[in-house]
């Protein structure tokens, strides 16, 4: 679903650990299939905003400890729920490192009364954002209840059956603001697509290969363009390797580095074909001229304000963004125009 590089990888390790390490009201999953679905409730249901996830597989914090951690994030999330990570996922060492602190006086953070100041999160501080969890949660809910429905109501005839939840049909895709189409040449693997994946058993040189092999393998080979024909006439000394060409993964990071501000990117890193983008709630509300924050700014046309003369000008970040990409994007669909319809 296009989240690679939005959720920290250890956030998604920790919530696994505590789907099975922390169960309760249920037994702990026994099979990849019920633990995959643990894993999603427990994404979809936890109350983010107003209880952290501390996750302790064997059993280090104690009560006196919880009960500080709670105090400390109620004060960082302050009395509208809105304050600190918006995932707030704690383990022992995060433990560890505040109790271990200096306090302004110099001594010791730590014992009984420690209101732990320097308690944070480890991996979540700063990702995801606030509109990558609520998308992530909403995915999980969706993702969860189609599976569950899923195996009650079995279906022979359905050619994708429970893959469907790996993948975004065209309805979610017109949900972003732009697309940006990579060049196809440019994916190495075809079998994770975000929208036409394969997820079967098949016949590769004449062994029977999971889809996990199969995507091994073509990763393996690299992009088409780049792969070298090998013959014997040939000298092989005289062959150059690329090593860490990562076109699309440097597009990406580019992307969000420059118009992070304006707009979230969101990409398949296993199957790159699409770059999705979704413009910040707020980015083309009316705002104040001031030199310093003039770029990808326009003049307001109507309804002029004292305070609010310009307005953010997305056809100057589409114009960017389709030069940053020329050698890697091959079209550029813009869904939501804002240069049409201002805010």
């Amino acid at each position: 679903h296009m989240l690679s590089g939005a959720v920290p990888r250890e956030a998604v390790e920790l919530m696994v650990a505590s789907a099975y390490s922390d169960p309760a009201p249920f037994e702990a999953p026994a099979t990849p299939v019920s633990g995959f679905l643990r894993f999603l409730s427990l994404l979809a249901s936890h109350d983010w905003a107003r209880q952290p996830l501390i996750v302790d597989p064997q059993g280090h914090i104690g009560a006196d400890k919880r009960a500080e951690i709670m105090n400390r994030f109620e004060l960082i999330r302050g009395a509208d729920y809105r304050g600190g990570p918006p995932m707030f996922v704690i383990t022992p060492g995060d433990v560890e490192i505040a109790e271990a602190a200096p306090t302004p006086s110099g001594g010791k953070q730590g014992g009984d009364d420690s209101r732990f100041s320097y308690l944070t999160p480890g991996y979540t501080h700063t990702q995801p954002e606030q509109v990558i969890l609520l998308r992530a949660v909403a995915l999980a809910k969706r993702s969860e209840q189609f599976l569950i429905q899923r195996l009650i109501h079995h279906d022979d005839n359905d050619r994708l059956g429970w893959s469907s939840a790996f993948l975004e049909g065209s309805s979610s895709l017109k949900s972003y603001s732009a697309l940006l189409r990579i060049n196809a040449d440019l994916v190495t693997d075809n079998g994770c697509s975000t929208t036409s994946g394969a997820f079967e058993f098949k016949d590769v040189d004449n062994e029977r290969a999971s889809p996990f092999t199969q995507c091994v393998k073509r990763r393996h080979l690299g992009p088409k363009p780049l792969r070298r024909n090998l013959y014997k006439n040939l000298n092989k000394s005289r062959e150059s390797v690329l090593h860490g060409w990562q076109p699309v993964e440097s597009l990406l990071r580019t992307l969000r580095e420059r118009f992070g501000t304006f707009a979230v990117f969101f990409c398949n890193e296993l199957s790159p074909e699409v770059i999705a983008v979704l413009w910040r709630p707020g980015v083309f509300e009316a705002q104040r001229f001031t030199t310093v924050d003039s770029e990808y700014k326009r003049p307001v046309e109507d309804q002029w304000k004292e305070d609010s003369l310009v307005v953010t000008n997305q056809d100057d970040i589409i114009r960017e963004i389709r030069h940053l990409a020329r050698d890697i994007v091959v079209d550029i669909k813009v869904l939501d125009d804002k240069s049409i319809k201002p805010a």
